[in-house]
Formats: C-alpha cells, structure tokens, sequence
C-alpha cells in the first residue's frame, strides 16, 4: 500500500479545468460531509458531482490524469481507491 500527498485536491483542479463552478464544487463538499456526519458510505466530490449532473465521466478522468491519478476502473469498482480524510490517498 502506497500514501502520497496530493499538491491538489480533485474539486480544486475541477474548477481550475472549468468544468465546474466554486458553487457546485460547494455544494458537492457540504453534501460530502452531511453524508459524512450520517454516518453513510463516504462518497467521493466526484461522485457526487457525476450524480448531480455537473461533470461527466470524461472530465472524471482528466481530473484524475492531470492530478497523476490511476483511472482505469475507478468508476466500475471504486473500492480499489479509496481517499482518506486527511489530504492523502491510498491506492491498492
């Protein structure tokens, strides 16, 4: 198992590509942590941001590439990366 540190975070380089607004990279954080406060399975700001319609797969993807991020079958079985809550990712 890896651990690295992340010079910037997805919603980040998200708006930085214009394919989403400081509003929704908001709004998908504040839903994050609600689900987070529920106790609910954490989403990733991706995910939740597909799901609402504000970025597509393609734009995922990009993302994840521009920040050195493996992408194959991310989306298919998301279990095989997971990011913890403290600025670092795990990749297995």
């Amino acid at each position: 198992m890896s651990v690295f540190h992340l010079e910037k975070r997805f919603g980040t380089v998200a708006v930085e590509k214009k394919y989403i607004t400081p509003s929704q990279l908001l709004e998908a954080m504040a839903i994050q942590i609600n689900e987070d406060l529920l106790g609910t399975e954490h989403r990733l700001l991706g995910q939740i941001l597909l799901e609402r319609g504000h970025i597509t797969p393609i734009q995922i993807r990009e993302v994840l590439t521009h920040m050195g991020l493996p992408t194959m079958g991310m989306w298919e079985r998301p279990s095989l990366f997971q990011f913890d809550r403290h600025t670092s990712a795990t990749g297995g």
